[in-house]
């Protein structure tokens, strides 16, 4: 059984990665909290959560794509409570529940020094993620940047051998279009 959990399954990204997740046979159980009901899937368990106080997720790997962008966040603290706060605490939430694997939707340019509210958010978050601590097994958390998510995820869970954090690479937009075409 392979159980994952996608954050942001509303979201431009998020949206793709669900459709993706649910009609990939070697995922069994796809877990997408959100604020608001998604539509019923066998395979979907849609739990309705305040992301201020996150429940702990059992699954065997979690996809991140939550971002607000700061203009629709109303504030710059507002923006950062999506982007750093919450992306944050989903990946402790994750690890807590026994997921090896953590995927991250980033920024090109993501940089925790920068002087853009953004990128810095971004970088930083990066950061913070890999330094959850290891899974009582040892198990560490590794950065790659990829377009391949989905494929990566089947070869770990396939493979069992490691954990990976794969940064999915898109511009403020959450435009998609390099990465599909790659």
């Amino acid at each position: 059984m392979t159980t994952l959990l996608i954050a942001g399954a509303t979201g431009l990204v998020g949206k793709e990665v669900l459709a993706l997740a649910l009609a990939d046979a070697a995922i069994t159980r796809v877990i997408a909290p959100t604020r608001r009901a998604l539509e019923v899937h066998p395979k979907l368990d849609n739990p309705i959560v305040d992301f201020e106080q996150l429940p702990r997720f059992v699954a065997d790997a979690v996809v991140c794509t939550l971002g607000t962008p700061r203009k629709q966040a109303g504030s710059d603290a507002a923006f950062r409570r999506v982007d750093f706060d919450y992306v944050l605490a989903i990946a402790k939430a994750g690890r807590a529940g026994g997921a090896t694997t953590f995927v991250l939707t980033s920024s090109v340019g993501a940089n925790a020094g920068s002087s853009f509210l953004y990128l810095r958010t971004k970088g930083e978050v990066e950061a913070a993620i890999a330094g959850v601590p290891n899974d009582p097994s040892g198990k560490e958390m590794q950065c790659q940047a990829a377009a391949f998510a989905m494929a990566s995820f089947q070869k770990v869970v396939a493979t069992g051998d490691r954990q990976l954090a794969v940064i999915l690479v898109t511009d403020e937009s959450g435009d998609m279009s390099t990465n599909l075409s790659q």
